[in-house]
């Protein structure tokens, strides 16, 4: 029983790291646009995938383009 317990501590402690982890968000994050299209940038690299900002989700190409 208690390594059951230990082993739900540990999945949940794993998870939250995980999300905190791969969803960063820099002091620094500021949308910016140009010729292409709007990007997101996060400190010194724009973001890429699904990303949740002010309320609203957004997707981003692997060149970081909405």
């Amino acid at each position: 029983m208690k390594k059951l317990k230990l082993t739900k501590v540990i999945a949940s402690v794993l998870v939250v790291a995980s999300v905190l982890l791969l969803n960063p968000i820099g002091a620094s994050a500021e949308w910016q646009q140009n010729s292409n299209g709007w990007w997101y940038s996060e400190g010194d690299s724009w973001a890429k995938g699904w990303r949740y900002i002010s309320g609203n989700w957004y997707y981003f190409g692997t060149f970081g383009y909405m």
